[in-house]
């Protein structure tokens, strides 16, 4: 996962505000298609069972297996539109995908 300075910068402040007991976050899949999507993160003690533990740029983040191929080819970056709020994900488009890009 590549991750923009913007989504450094939020992720710096989202930790903050959780319990120390907290090491990291679950990728948990997302919401959309390849072309942009939000992503589901769940903040953990440690991983669940299966979970491949990954750091990138200082943050650990809990893996599941199935969901380790988008997320290792992704970019996060936060939502810069108007009324943007949250994260938004990106990765190359992959076979089965939803969107309307084949």
């Amino acid at each position: 996962m590549v991750i923009s300075p913007a989504a450094l910068r939020r992720l710096t402040k989202l930790l903050a505000t959780f319990p120390d007991s907290v090491s990291g976050l679950r990728f948990e899949g997302h919401v959309g298609t390849c072309r942009g999507s939000a992503p589901i993160f769940k903040p953990l003690e440690a991983p669940l069972k299966g979970d491949q533990t990954i750091t990138v740029d200082g943050f650990k983040f809990f893996v599941p297996k199935e969901k380790m191929t988008v997320f290792m080819t992704a970019s996060l970056d936060v939502d810069r539109a108007f009324m943007g709020k949250g994260f938004f994900l990106t990765w190359p488009h992959m076979s089965g995908c939803d969107c309307d890009c084949h």
